[in-house]
């Protein structure tokens, strides 16, 4: 059925609320979008009581009315697009970043900062992962139980208990070993095998197995 203008009587677009004619509003049936004379309190279609104002009687739902919620929508996929950078670079606000390759890039300092905090996590964070460990040279000796070097890169007493962050540096790599001094810097790449077993209970030693180091 053809809606007209109540004014004019020029026909009208599917769900206007204005006549493009004469520029009159046009008051609606609230339940079914009928147009109604302004005069008129209930619809003649389907009995609807409606008001007097025409400035409140649209009809609840309009064809036309996904336009009103676009902006709403493209600020929501905004705000998600954010969100999910922010969760993937969540790991940088704690001092880790993980490259293309995989591999996880922390300062010495942070990773055991990470196992004072929560063990557990820290454990499923970077055990038996490939890691890039950086620090300074806190001291380097053989290891009691192989001819394998230790290299002690973070060091720090929490609670009572003493953290370690160790490089593992094969025998054969003596000369790499020799290379560095206490208090350089020093970066190791390799698997960290997480917290190894001390006779000390006291002792937390997480320690990254590398054949080489800069």
């Amino acid at each position: 059925m053809e809606r007209k203008c109540p004014k004019c009587g020029a026909p009208l677009e599917e769900g206007a609320m204005f006549c493009t004619a004469c520029g009159a509003s046009v008051k609606r049936c609230p339940n079914c979008g009928a147009v109604l004379d302004p005069k008129e309190n209930f619809c003649s279609e389907c009995g609807t009581k409606v008001s007097l104002d025409p400035s409140i009687s649209a009809p609840q739902t309009s064809p036309k009315g996904y336009k009103k919620w676009m902006p709403l929508g493209i600020a929501a996929a905004v705000v998600l697009v954010i969100g999910i950078a922010l969760s993937a670079s969540s790991d940088s606000s704690s001092g880790t970043s993980t490259s293309s390759g995989g591999s996880i890039s922390v300062k010495a300092d942070d990773m055991i900062n990470d196992y004072v905090r929560d063990q557990s996590s820290a454990e499923k964070q970077y055990k038996d992962k490939q890691v890039k460990v950086t620090g300074q040279l806190i001291t380097k000796s053989q290891f009691s139980n192989s001819q394998n070097y230790g290299l002690l890169i973070g060091n720090k007493h929490m609670a009572g208990k003493n953290y370690l962050i160790l490089v593992d540096l094969p025998s054969e790599k003596a000369a790499e070993a020799n290379k560095v001094k206490v208090g350089d810097f020093v970066a190791a790449e390799g698997k960290c095998v997480g917290i190894v077993k001390q006779d000390d209970p006291t002792k937390i030693s997480v320690q990254i197995q590398t054949d080489k180091i800069n």
